[in-house]
This record gives C-alpha cells, sequence and structure tokens, in this order.
C-alpha cells in the first residue's frame, strides 16, 4: 500500500507499509545470506558482531542513496525518481557507471526485442523476462576478486 504523507501542505515521503523494523530485518537477512556465502568461499568465519555492523553500514547507505535520489528528482521539480538521477548519484564511481551501462543496454535491448516480436508476431504473447541476477560487488573480508564500487 503506498500512502502519501503531508505535513503542514507539503509532501514529505511516500511510504510501502513496510516499518523500519521489517525492513531492517529484511536487510540483515540478506548480509547475513551473504555472509555465510562469503564465510563458504573464504574458508573464514564472520562473528554476529561483524554482520550486525555491516548490516548498520548497508542500510545507513541505502537511507543515503534514498534522501540523495529524492533529492536529485526533486530538484528536477519531479516526484518520481528517474534513471538520469541514479546516474547522477553514481557519477563519481566509474564501476557503478559501467554497471548501469551494462543493465540499461541489456533491458533496452531485450525490450526492442520483445517489441520486435509483438509486431512480427501480433497474436503470440511474448515471453516475460526472467529478474536480471544480483551481481555482487565489493566483497566481505577483503576478497580480491570482486570490484569495489567506491572510487
Amino acid at each position: 500500500m503506498i500512502e502519501r504523507v503531508k505535513d503542514d501542505g507539503d509532501e514529505q515521503a511516500l511510504t510501502t507499509g513496510i516499518d523500519e523494523k521489517s525492513l531492517k530485518a529484511a536487510v540483515w537477512y540478506t548480509v547475513a545470506q551473504i555472509a555465510q556465502e562469503e564465510e563458504i568461499e573464504l574458508g573464514r568465519s564472520m562473528s554476529e558482531p561483524f554482520v550486525a555492523s555491516l548490516t548498520e553500514l548497508v542500510y545507513a547507505q541505502a537511507e543515503h542513496l534514498a534522501l540523495e535520489l529524492k533529492a536529485f528528482a526533486a530538484h528536477a521539480g519531479r516526484c518520481t525518481i528517474r534513471e538520469e538521477d541514479v546516474k547522477l548519484v553514481c557519477r563519481k564511481s566509474t564501476v557503478l557507471q559501467e554497471l548501469l551501462e551494462e543493465e540499461a543496454q541489456r533491458c533496452n535491448t531485450a525490450s526492442s526485442t520483445l517489441m520486435a516480436a509483438g509486431t512480427k508476431n501480433a497474436g503470440i504473447k511474448p515471453k516475460k523476462l526472467s529478474k536480471p541476477k544480483p551481481v555482487r560487488v565489493g566483497g566481505l573480508a577483503g576478497t580480491s576478486t570482486s570490484r569495489n564500487l567506491i572510487d
């Protein structure tokens, strides 16, 4: 459920009905899952306090990203965050810019292929695209094979 929150006549935020506690729990679960995968790959164990600290770091970074995206959209006079807002936030990281460009090209290619197939086969429904697999960047515990997002 999305609802607009107003204070003194100004739009403040959009909420999705998910409270902060549930969101933090979901972030913790995801970070813990990735940590377990990295433990197996690296042959090292990660303490619970480390996972908790990493979760807080990820959550704080996500909050910061959300505020920046909201500010860029508001500066452009919009309430909707667009691709160009994400590109502006990531402008200082060449690795992130490259990943965004690759994903945008992949999405554009897939959608143009579907549109072309739709005009040729008007009676046939196009196949739904599978969700893209997440790309792990900036691994845990100093892995050298992962790509660092911060330049």
